[in-house]
């Protein structure tokens, strides 16, 4: 279990207000496993490379320059496996380009996926990499449950089914899963691509998520 803001900070920061979305913490409760602990069916999947193709041809009818496969050790490929109870807090991820493969789905609709697509603008510096500037209006709006906010943008996907794979700009989209109902697990696998080459989680990231052989 790990609490956490959207940006997977597990701590307070100091330089923003208690009521600030960048302390707004949420509960995370689920398991992950990591790319060494993952069949090598799923990883040589991953490494295919009529699959890079095709979401490489997806990404760039959405503006993207290319797509590249994550270089991470553990989190370029990885399980998420929620049983009763499980639930995934709001969060981004660091990779902008995730997919979400549907390995076995939980009963009564369970472990949906409901997501909200920011559009941040973007910044660019040789110092700092790139940097958003997000609407921690409409943030505070949705961390209040407010009715409209939520009516107005916050989607739900419902009808995936076992075998299933759906992708999103995991950067820029700020996702969770609702309770997992009964007996059967949620179980999915996730892979990571990057605009650039080379890609690696960093930070909190890595600290939070005690996958392979992070254990």
């Amino acid at each position: 279990n790990v609490h956490r803001n959207a940006w997977q900070q597990p701590l307070i920061d100091s330089n923003f207000a208690a009521g600030h979305p960048m302390n707004h913490m949420t509960l995370a409760k689920g398991g992950f496993i990591g790319r060494s602990d993952v069949p090598q069916i799923l990883i040589d999947l991953y490494h295919y490379p009529p699959v890079l193709q095709l979401f490489r041809r997806v990404a760039m009818l959405n503006n993207y320059q290319s797509l590249h496969l994550s270089v991470d050790a553990e989190g370029s490929v990885y399980g998420l496996v929620g049983t009763e109870g499980d639930i995934g807090g709001p969060h981004f991820d660091q990779h902008p380009f995730s997919c979400v493969w549907m390995l076995q789905k939980p009963l009564h609709d369970s472990g949906a996926f409901k997501f909200v697509r920011f559009t941040p603008l973007k910044h660019e510096s040789a110092a700092n990499g790139t940097q958003f500037e997000w609407d921690f209006g409409l943030m505070r709006r949705l961390n209040a449950q407010d009715e409209r906010a939520l009516t107005e943008h916050q989607k739900t996907i419902r009808d995936v089914q076992n075998g299933d794979v759906y992708c999103f700009e995991g950067n820029t989209t700020m996702h969770e899963t609702t309770p997992i109902v009964g007996d059967v697990d949620r179980i999915v696998f996730v892979t990571a691509f990057h605009e650039i080459p080379n890609f690696k989680h960093t930070g909190n990231v890595n600290d939070n998520n005690k996958w392979g052989k992070h254990k």
